[in-house]
């Protein structure tokens, strides 16, 4: 940049089993060269410090049954309030699609000093879809998008755009034109997702009492007890790490499908290495 000094950009995320995560840690990659990029998970004490000292937030987390994760909403409302208004642009991971998620989350971070002058919806593993339906029958859900490089090459343009500029332009999506038939939705169908957090089981058989699922949970939604881990539903946001990330495949929500495919670690590594080498990263370097 021919000498100047780096604009500063915080690169903050919330993410359930690691596809959100792996998104943003590429999105730095691709904005390091032009920007001075921290990416920290929302969890990390740092995040609030990295927050205040950039010039420009992106927020990236996944839209859970048409909402955002409530981890994100919650931590988007102790930022701030920035005066003046603090430049952002967010992203997020969905199954299908993501409705008012992104607005919604948008209207949080208005509230709060910060001018949205972007946003972009990336498709995503599915964290709940792959625990409730045979693998076999569902390989696509293993995966991002097609033409998942270009999204993110697109996205990292336009935060660099946002970043630099003088004045941004809100941003924020209108309310969809099928709104009102996907609140119907989300009554019907969407909000009993939640019943699910109350049907997770530890198949005792398969659990070591390792504590894996504790120590994953940031929520609190995992204790040990004396027989060993117990889940309580009431502070559980059904993200599927526990699920998905248990050393032994101990946690369930259906029985039958007790040996489905995880997105685990492993698989993530691999679809790292893949996006990384359509980007033309380095994937040792960035081990």
């Amino acid at each position: 940049m021919n000498g100047e000094t780096k604009r500063r950009v915080a690169i903050l995320y919330f993410s359930g089993t690691g596809g959100t995560e792996l998104v943003a840690e590429l999105l730095g990659e691709l904005l390091s060269e032009r920007l001075e990029c921290r990416v920290a998970g929302i969890d990390d004490p740092r995040s609030r410090e990295y927050a205040a000292a950039a010039e420009a937030l992106v927020l990236c987390y996944p839209t859970y049954y048409l909402k955002p994760a409530p981890s994100m909403r919650e931590f988007a409302e102790t930022l701030g309030p920035f005066d003046p208004p603090r430049k952002a642009y967010v992203v997020t991971t969905c199954e299908l699609y993501t409705e008012n998620s992104i607005r919604r989350l948008a209207l949080v971070l208005r509230k709060r000093g910060m001018i949205v002058a972007g946003s972009k919806a990336v498709h995503a593993p599915g964290s709940d879809v792959t625990l409730v339906f045979p693998s076999a029958l569902i390989p696509w859900w293993y995966r991002f998008e097609r033409g998942i490089s270009d999204k993110l090459c697109a996205i990292a343009r336009e935060v660099a755009a946002v970043a630099i500029a003088a004045d941004v332009r809100e941003a924020i999506p209108r309310a969809k034109w099928y709104t009102p038939f996907t609140w119907l939705l989300q009554i019907l169908f969407f909000d009993r997702f939640d019943i699910f957090r109350g049907r997770l089981r530890v198949l005792e058989d398969r659990c070591a009492s390792c504590g894996a699922c504790v120590e994953l949970c940031g929520r609190g939604a995992w204790t040990m007890g004396a027989s060993g881990p117990v889940h309580d539903p009431e502070r559980c946001e059904l993200c599927g790490r526990c699920l998905h990330r248990c050393p032994n495949r101990a946690i369930v929500l259906l029985k039958a499908l007790r040996n489905n495919r995880r997105l685990d670690p492993r698989l993530y590594a691999a679809l790292g290495d893949e996006a990384k080498a359509a980007l033309g990263i380095d994937a040792k370097a960035t081990r």
